[in-house]
């Protein structure tokens, strides 16, 4: 017995587990309580000798008390192993999300003291009540409450710390109101062993985390591809800006060279309109035929067109006196409806009245459609342009009659009410009339269909095509030695043409049906009525002003020796 209890004692002073303790161990410590008093009496008792002597009574006592030494240990050994697990096990589930009733159930349920086969060791063969605690027994059972419950508490303010942060992160950040039905998924995935009231709050703990971490990711990424397409923003913008740039720098290295191109452009499209002007103003011969549609004059009323018939006629009766070959001239004037009369003859068959297919020469009073309907289209031709202020001042005070001492801008006010009387070339004659002259026939038929600047191109394409020659009122003498230069038959003495040619009395220029004084109306060109024309004149205006280039380039190659 003294042998199986020191090899007890033994096995709690190196601190080993009870488990280690052998069966047989065991049987030695039940014998124990099979030992009779005799025996007892015959066991060698020296380490409980003492100087009185032996009784019986004495080794029952000290067997007693070896006996609840040992109950003793072996209680204080089975209250101190559980806690110190239980401390540990609440360690290791306060990382893992385990709870600590979780882990202590569990661990009531693995390491109960009284499932173990050691503490079946205190216990009598004959399955009697154990032995009762001591006072050191009751004193380490308070230890281990105390211990319990101060771990409790430690863990319950762990607890309430860590839902506290939990609380703080959720409140700039709400949760997704999905979430439950996230948790809901994953409550399928938990051990069956967690009790399913815990599962929300383990969710709780970790699903946050997890969303909190997926939003910051995805917080960044947008955030990096936003920085991305900033980047690629600022880089293409800085390829445009550079690109640019480069395109400027070329264009100032190349505008110098762009803009001679442009001139040199330029200077050979002159070249070549002037090289067809110089043909086209080659002069012709005085002594013309009897052919038809030879040379005409489009006459525009008020232009200085009455002085140019005058030396027309003059030059005719002289070619018909040195040459003795007559040519015909014909005349049709717009004023008294010559056009309509002529057309009306010759659809009556009566040439002789408008010998137009016969005659050599003409003088057109029309326009320019006109021409082309009696076919002399084609003819050589000459015409006079004016200005329009000054065309339709003279025409104003040529036919007074027409406008009734009205004054310039209460005529044109009429005509804008619609108030106007006015008919006929009296009407006509106040509106753009020379830009109507100068529109062919397909033109003028359109012209209320067609806009200004389509009006305006054709009759300055007309102009610079259709003419040989082109004058101008304001230089109405030099138009004249233009004309003749090209037209000798319109020369003022034909001996400066040809030296064998007499002319002594020649034909000179003679101002005739000059614009008469008004009498009433407006008697002065004031600025009101100047406006007043110019507003319902652009058109003549417009085609004045290339008239006057035309000139300067006429007079450039016809007097360029002189």
């Amino acid at each position: 017995m003294l042998k199986a209890l020191g090899k007890k004692e033994k096995y709690m002073e190196v601190g080993q587990d009870l488990d280690n303790f052998s069966d047989s161990d065991g049987e030695e410590l039940s014998d124990l309580g099979s030992v009779s008093s005799e025996g007892l009496e015959k066991m060698p008792m020296a380490p409980f000798e003492s100087s009185e002597p032996s009784s019986c009574g004495k080794v029952l006592k000290a067997v007693c008390c070896c006996t609840c030494l040992l109950l003793l240990v072996l209680t204080i050994t089975a209250l101190v192993v559980p806690v110190e697990w239980l401390e540990e096990a609440t360690k290791q589930s306060a990382g893992t999300g385990v709870k600590k009733d979780d882990v202590a159930s569990t661990g009531d349920k693995e390491h109960s003291w009284f499932d173990s086969d050691v503490f079946s060791h205190v216990w009598d063969k004959n399955d009697k009540a154990p032995v009762k605690n001591t006072k050191e027994t009751e004193k380490a059972t308070e230890t281990k409450a105390e211990t319990k419950k101060e771990t409790e508490k430690e863990e319950t303010e762990k607890e309430a710390e860590k839902e506290t942060e939990e609380e703080t992160e959720k409140e700039p950040e709400k949760e997704p109101e999905k979430e439950p039905e996230e948790e809901t998924e994953k409550e399928p995935e938990k051990e069956p062993e967690k009790e399913p009231e815990k599962e929300p709050e383990k969710v709780t703990e970790k699903e946050p985390e997890k969303e909190k971490e997926k939003e910051a990711e995805e917080e960044l990424k947008k955030k990096t591809e936003e920085a991305e397409e900033e980047a690629d923003e600022e880089m293409e913008s800085e390829e445009m800006e550079e690109e640019m740039e480069e395109q400027e720098e070329k264009a100032e290295i190349l505008g110098g060279n762009d803009a001679e191109a442009e001139e040199r452009k330029e200077e050979e499209g002159r070249e070549e309109m002037m090289a067809e002007l110089r043909r086209r103003l080659m002069p012709r011969t005085w002594n013309l035929t009897q052919a038809p549609a030879q040379f005409l004059h489009m006459h525009h009323m008020k232009t200085g067109g009455t002085s140019m018939d005058g030396i027309l006629r003059c030059g005719l009766r002289r070619h018909d006196k040195l040459s003795g070959k007559p040519l015909l001239y014909h005349r049709i004037s717009e004023c008294g409806g010559g056009p309509e009369r002529c057309a009306r003859d010759l659809k009556q068959n009566h040439t002789d009245r408008c010998p137009v297919a016969t005659a050599s020469v003409m003088s057109y009073c029309a326009s320019l459609h006109t021409v082309e309907r009696f076919g002399w289209g084609d003819a050589d031709k000459f015409t006079i342009l004016r200005h329009p202020v000054d065309r339709i001042w003279s025409m104003y005070r040529f036919a007074a009659h027409c406008y009734q001492c009205k004054t310039i801008p209460d005529v044109y006010a009429e005509i804008e009410n619609g108030t106007t009387k006015l008919s006929g070339s009296c009407l006509v004659q106040m509106l753009n009339h020379q830009t109507d002259n100068m529109l062919s026939s397909n033109a003028f038929e359109l012209k209320n269909e067609m806009s200004e600047e389509d009006i305006i191109a054709e009759a300055v394409s007309n102009l610079r095509s259709k003419f040989t020659v082109i004058g101008i009122t304001d230089q109405l003498d030099l138009s004249r030695k233009m004309v003749a230069k090209v037209f000798p038959l319109m020369a003022v003495n034909l001996h400066e043409v040809d030296p064998n040619i007499k002319d002594p009395k020649g034909c000179p220029l003679q101002h005739r049906n000059s614009g008469r004084g008004s009498k009433c109306g407006t008697l002065e060109l004031d600025d009101a009525s100047r406006e007043a024309i110019l507003r319902h004149n652009q058109r003549d205006l417009a085609v004045y002003l290339a008239a006057q280039k035309r000139f300067e380039e006429q007079k450039e190659i016809l007097f360029a020796d002189e």
